[in-house]
């Protein structure tokens, strides 16, 4: 009866797949939510030339992001090692990022308020 027991829980461990996230690390989809923010903010900051300052405000802008998300930012560490030590799985989390920054990026060229921005001059150190 005790083996019986450790195979059905075995089995049942190995059903639960990898869509599950350990405890303490934040879901493939909340990730995928996060990770998209992250990137647009991203973007919204690659005019600055100054390091200093474009540190500064990216520590308030991801401060923001997480809060947004309602998640700390050691929370967010933790996930990112834990997908990290799992490649397919942060490679179908960036997968789906892609797609929704393609999407919103499909949207914005078709609603006809698209305005390319300027190209700048490479940035000097």
């Amino acid at each position: 009866m005790r083996l019986w027991s450790l195979l059905v829980l075995g089995l049942t461990a190995c059903s639960q797949g990898t869509n599950v996230a350990p405890v303490g690390v934040l879901s493939k989809q909340t990730m995928v939510e996060v990770l998209e923010d992250i990137l647009i903010t991203e973007a919204g900051a690659s005019h600055f030339r100054n390091i200093d300052e474009l540190n500064y405000m990216m520590a308030d802008r991801y401060a923001a992001v997480l809060k947004r998300h309602g998640i700390s930012y050691e929370q967010f560490v933790r996930s990112y090692e834990h997908y990290l030590q799992q490649p397919a799985q942060l490679a179908s989390i960036y997968d789906e990022v892609i797609v929704r920054l393609s999407a919103k990026e499909a949207a914005i060229r078709n609603s006809g308020n698209y305005q390319p921005a300027p190209i700048s001059a490479p940035r000097q150190r």
